[in-house]
């Protein structure tokens, strides 16, 4: 059976595509938090210390790193709660489309509980 294009419940490739990107920017600023303070240690030598090394300057690749976190965090702020709705929308009435959009609300949240709340070594160096 062919789908039909503008029926919101038929699920494309390209729909799968765009899932598993928007559940990846729920959790992609702590994966790059945590790359960025893991290669920060490779390239110091010891674990990146709060108000001591700081992320911009120990170098280049960890301040990519960090500007890259940056913008994932921002992304997440701004997007997350669109990009659940959008899923919603779209795809609302399959069970693929529920749980994406599930995930695409509640990956993000979880995000900036972690992010507040933790006392992981990462976060908090990353956080100074």
């Amino acid at each position: 059976m062919d789908a039909d294009v503008n029926d919101p419940q038929s699920w494309t490739r390209a729909d799968s595509v765009k899932a598993v990107i928007s559940l990846f920017l729920g959790v992609a600023p702590i994966l790059f938090i945590v790359l960025e303070w893991s290669v920060a240690w490779w390239t110091l030598g010891h674990r990146p210390r709060p108000m001591v090394d700081d992320p911009k300057w120990i170098g280049e690749l960890v301040s990519f790193l960090h500007w890259l976190s940056l913008l994932a965090l921002m992304a997440l702020i701004l997007i997350f709660p669109w990009s659940a709705l959008h899923w919603m929308a779209r795809h609302g009435g399959s069970r693929g489309g529920q749980l994406v959009a599930l995930g695409c609300f509640l990956f993000p949240l979880s995000t900036l509980v972690i992010l507040y709340y933790s006392n992981f070594e990462p976060i908090g160096w990353w956080m100074d």
